[in-house]
């Protein structure tokens, strides 16, 4: 069996080395700080906790560039993948009712992080 992979002729690997750098550093953060889902045996960053944590606060950022940021990355809305009848599909990240600004972009943030891996 082969699997055919995508051709990346062109494609600037540097800003996605970047983003999965800073994710991941990102990540070892929270779960050093204490953002771990209970009971699992292995350390998990439970970012739905750290959401939560910080609801309401994206709008006292004043990082230059970051509303910017949460705006586009609102507007494109990263789809994610799931198992339909054993077939994958892709699904939009829909923005949930009682969700949070913060909640619904880093769940959009963690599937753009996904479709990349």
């Amino acid at each position: 069996m082969t699997f055919p992979l995508p051709q990346l002729e062109g494609f600037d690997k540097e800003p996605v080395f970047e983003f999965f750098w800073k994710f991941s550093a990102f990540e070892c953060a929270l779960k050093r700080q204490g953002f771990l889902i209970k009971g699992k045996s292995y350390a998990d960053a439970n970012w739905d906790d750290f959401a939560k944590e910080i609801r309401g606060k994206f709008q006292t950022v004043k990082l230059l560039g970051f509303s910017e940021a949460v705006d586009d990355l609102q507007r494109l809305a990263p789809m994610k993948q799931v198992n339909e009848g054993q077939r994958v599909r892709w699904k939009p990240v829909f923005h949930g009712t009682d969700e949070s600004t913060e909640e619904y972009t880093l769940r959009l943030l963690k599937a753009a992080r996904n479709n990349l891996f």
